[in-house]
């Protein structure tokens, strides 16, 4: 049965049986929290299948800590002050040890070489100067 309001023009549909309504919106209700808790049951069992499994081959030598150093373009062991970083933590991946880079110094960079000109000259010679300045 309908009912129509003379002021807007809307129709507004009445429910005989509310009772009906209501237990047919509440199971509707209880199968979608059913299959939400089960999906994630699902990403659970996944996660923790998928760390265990790391783990093992960490613990097997097969999979080292690593992380991309942008500068020299290549997988290096990660130096200790980032695992207590959570944002530095969160770019150690695990790699297999032929992809890392063994450095020779851990954590150390190279020495810098002192700055030449194009003609191998140190700059204070080259461009007409002295190198008694």
């Amino acid at each position: 049965m309908q009912s129509s309001c003379s002021d807007t023009g809307l129709f507004f549909r009445r429910y005989e049986d509310t009772a009906a309504a209501a237990s047919k919106t509440e199971e509707r209700h209880k199968h979608i929290m059913w299959g939400c808790i089960g999906f994630f049951a699902l990403g659970l069992w996944a996660v923790q299948s998928s760390t265990a499994r790391d783990k093992r081959a960490k613990d097997r030598g097969e999979l080292v800590d690593a992380w991309f150093n942008q500068t020299t373009r290549r997988w290096e062991p990660p130096r200790a002050h980032m695992y207590k970083d959570p944002l530095l933590s969160s770019l150690i991946h695990l790699k297999p040890p032929s992809m890392v880079h063994k450095g020779t110094k851990p954590g150390g960079a190279t020495p810098r070489t002192k700055p030449r000109t194009l003609d191998g000259q140190a700059p204070t010679v080259g461009f007409g100067r002295s190198p008694e300045r």
